[in-house]
């Protein structure tokens, strides 16, 4: 019997294969524009802008409640820091959307200038720094008034140089050597940092841990890594002797409030322990529902600068504990929200900045609620969104632009999966 081939078939299959070169070819060719391209339109997650739009706008609102008094007592004009804020928010509101039009891969191809910028800022203002609260944080730009906080801008240039670098090494992290170097590249920043601000210091190094555990391979071994580089790290500081760990670990003002927080704010009630202190007070005074939007009495004269660090006791003495679940709901749907778009995308640089942002945006919650609750020592760590400041408040609008940028790329390519389905 003679066997015949099915030409109609081959010719069918042809057909598709050319269609499916043709395709494939287009989409090389459209991922080569983007790469080019210095903006990309597309569409954004509505639920980190619905958030993010909420919490700024519950910012404007406390920033004015909370900051009425002491800007009278300061400024003369119960207004005045209110306005400042709204000039931050203004201009964070362009940042956000700069920073998410821009392709985020033009941004991330200056890695390594981020990185040495964000180093020699650190370097910088250990030795020419502006003190405040017996902390050299800040950097004053002269002839200005104008100052900063080169911790604050070393969260966005490490996550941005972290991501890249971890993503380019992830490869290579089995090996001993390589993953040493890279502890040291991550290393000497967050080092900086501790000197003058160890609170942000470790808010970094919990940001990059997780990153690192993220692009390695072996978790449970690389987990034992991450901790035994920790503790080498101590004992190097050991070696260097007491007078570095006195410096870096135990300044006297960190001393003093270790202290207070394992012996009880109330051991001191009026001194070192005030601020904890009136911090529970406010936040007893509020009850379920509050006192009203307004009407802390805390604020006035007992809480210090409760527009910073500690505007969370001022939102549960106005707004009550209702008050406080609820913006730390709010807060729970924007880290939720990160870390599935982490899950979501398969490009590493996505992945790899938008688990490091979750870290650090749940980093900076846990830290200044627990300031005021006092589960962990007092410390200045302001509530992304909400406190009163500069500099933190464009850091954290530029990181969300960029990952409302991503945020836009991953549901495009996950709606063209299913138009291609």
């Amino acid at each position: 019997m003679k066997q015949t081939h099915p030409k109609s078939h081959l010719k069918k299959q042809n057909k598709k294969n050319q269609k499916k070169a043709v395709k494939n070819k287009a989409e090389v060719k459209q991922q080569k524009k983007n790469k080019k391209s210095f903006f990309i339109i597309s569409n954004v997650d509505k639920t980190l802008l619905f958030v993010t739009i909420i919490l700024i706008s519950f910012g404007i609102v406390m920033v004015y409640s909370s900051s009425s008094y002491f800007s009278l007592f300061k400024y003369d004009a119960t207004d005045k820091l209110f306005i400042k804020q709204l000039i931050f928010i203004g201009v964070g509101m362009v940042v956000l959307l700069i920073f998410s039009y821009v392709n985020y891969q033009y941004v991330f191809s200056f890695w390594f200038v981020y990185y040495i910028v964000a180093v020699i800022l650190l370097v910088y203002v250990l030795f020419f720094g502006v003190s405040f609260n017996d902390s050299f944080r800040w950097i004053k730009i002269p002839s200005t008034n104008i100052t900063f906080q080169p911790s604050e801008i070393a969260k966005i240039f490490l996550l941005i140089s972290n991501s890249v670098l971890l993503y380019r090494s992830r490869k290579k992290l089995d090996n001993l050597k390589w993953a040493i170097a890279i502890m040291i590249i991550g290393g000497i920043p967050i080092f900086l940092v501790a000197v003058a601000d160890f609170s942000s210091a470790v808010i970094l190094l919990m940001v990059f841990g997780g990153m690192y555990l993220l692009a390695a391979k072996h978790f449970l071994r690389d987990v034992f890594f991450v901790v035994a580089i920790g503790l080498s790290g101590i004992g190097t500081l050991k070696l260097l002797g007491k007078d570095v760990i006195q410096e870096v670990l135990f300044k006297k003002y960190r001393q003093r409030r270790f202290d207070i927080w394992w012996n009880g704010p109330f051991s001191d009630p009026s001194d070192e322990g005030m601020q904890v202190v009136q911090s529970l007070y406010a936040i007893g005074a509020g009850k379920f529902l509050g006192v009203g939007l307004g009407k802390s009495v805390q604020k006035v004269n007992k809480l210090p600068l409760p527009h910073n660090d500690v505007i969370f006791s001022v939102i549960c003495e106005e707004l009550g504990l209702l008050g406080g679940i609820g913006i730390l709901f709010f807060f729970f749907v924007l880290i939720y929200k990160l870390y599935d778009l982490s899950k979501m995308t398969n490009n590493s640089y996505e992945k790899l900045f938008l688990f490091g942002l979750m870290i650090q945006i749940f980093g900076q919650v846990f830290v200044n609620v627990g300031t005021a609750t006092n589960a962990v020592p007092a410390t200045g760590i302001p509530l992304p969104f909400i406190s009163y400041g500069g500099t933190a408040f464009l850091v954290i609008m530029a990181e969300m632009g960029i990952a409302l940028n991503m945020s836009k790329q991953i549901h495009s390519r996950i709606n063209k999966r299913y138009e291609d389905v």
